[in-house]
C-alpha cells in the first residue's frame, strides 16, 4: 500500500481542523480513515490531488461535524445507561438487605420490603443489563445469548427471593434459572472460542 507523506497528512489534518471538531480521539480517528481512504485511491493509480478531492466531497465538513454530534449523542445515552443501571441495582441491594434485616428481626413488612427488593432486581437491574447489552451486541448469536443469560438470571433470582419467604415453586425456578444460565455460559463460551478462531 501506498503511504501518504508527512507533508500530505498535514494538509489534511489542516483541512479537518476546519470541521471544529471538540472530540480528539474522534478526529484522530477520523484524520486515520481519511488517509486510509486516500491511499486506497493511490494503490488504483490515481493522482493525490485528485484522491484527496474524491474523498473530501465524500466525507465533507458537514458530514464530520454530523459524524461528531451522533457520536457525542451515543456516548451520553450510554453514560445515562450505565448511571439508570447502577441507581437500579443499588436501590435493589438496599431493599434486600433491609428487608433481610427486617426479617431477621421478624419485624413487620419485612416481606413486602423483601419482595420489592427481589423485583427490582429482576425487573430492573437485570433487565436493564440485558437490555444495554443486546443494543450494543451486533451479532444474532449474541443478542439471542443475552435474553437467554437474562431469563436464567430472572428465573435464579425470583427463586432465591421466594426461597427466603417460603413461597411455593422457589426451589423449582431456581433449578430451572441454574440450568439456563448453564445454557447461556457455554453458549457464551463457544461464541468466543469461535471468535478466537476466525
Amino acid at each position: 500500500m501506498q503511504l501518504l507523506a508527512d507533508e500530505q497528512i498535514k494538509h489534511i489534518e489542516e483541512r479537518l481542523a476546519l470541521a471544529s471538531l471538540t472530540n480528539t480521539s474522534l478526529s484522530i480517528d477520523i484524520l486515520d480513515h481519511i488517509c486510509c481512504m486516500i491511499e486506497e485511491r493511490l494503490d488504483l493509480g490515481w493522482e493525490y490531488p485528485k484522491a484527496e478531492k474524491e474523498v473530501f466531497n465524500q466525507m465533507g465538513v458537514l458530514q464530520i461535524q454530523a459524524i461528531e454530534h451522533e457520536t457525542n449523542i451515543l456516548t451520553q445515552n450510554k453514560l445515562i445507561m450505565k448511571k439508570r443501571t447502577k441507581i437500579t441495582g443499588l436501590v435493589a441491594i438496599v431493599l434486600m438487605t433491609t428487608g433481610f434485616i427486617m426479617k431477621m428481626m421478624h419485624l413487620q413488612g419485612a416481606a413486602l420490603v423483601w419482595a420489592i427488593g427481589v423485583f427490582e432486581a429482576t425487573f430492573g437491574f437485570a433487565l436493564f443489563l440485558t437490555v444495554d447489552r443486546f443494543r450494543y451486541e451486533t451479532s444474532v448469536k449474541g443478542k439471542v445469548a443475552s435474553i437467554i443469560g437474562y431469563l436464567g438470571s430472572a428465573f435464579f433470582i425470583l427463586g432465591f427471593g421466594f426461597k427466603l419467604l417460603s413461597w411455593p415453586f422457589a426451589t423449582n425456578a431456581m433449578i430451572i434459572g441454574g440450568l439456563v444460565l448453564l445454557v447461556y455460559f457455554i453458549m457464551n463460551n463457544s461464541f468466543r472460542n469461535q471468535e478466537k478462531l476466525s
